[in-house]
């Protein structure tokens, strides 16, 4: 877990030094705590792909 929050601390400062540099004006707010997307349930056209897709790569698993 360490590692993922060393990862996603560099892509921020890496992202800052960016805007920093080139549009300091448009420097967006790391600041405000972002919520976890929750899964949901996926419905209509997506969620019969995302079946479909689960369905042909369980048949053509080797055995």
């Amino acid at each position: 877990m360490e590692f993922k929050a060393r990862r996603i601390l560099n892509q921020e400062m890496g992202v800052l030094v960016q805007f920093a540099f080139h549009a300091p004006q448009k420097m967006p707010d790391f600041t405000k705590e972002k919520a976890e997307k929750q899964p949901g349930v996926i419905t209509g056209k997506a969620g019969a792909a995302r079946l479909h897709q689960y369905l042909l790569g369980q048949s053509l698993k080797k055995k």
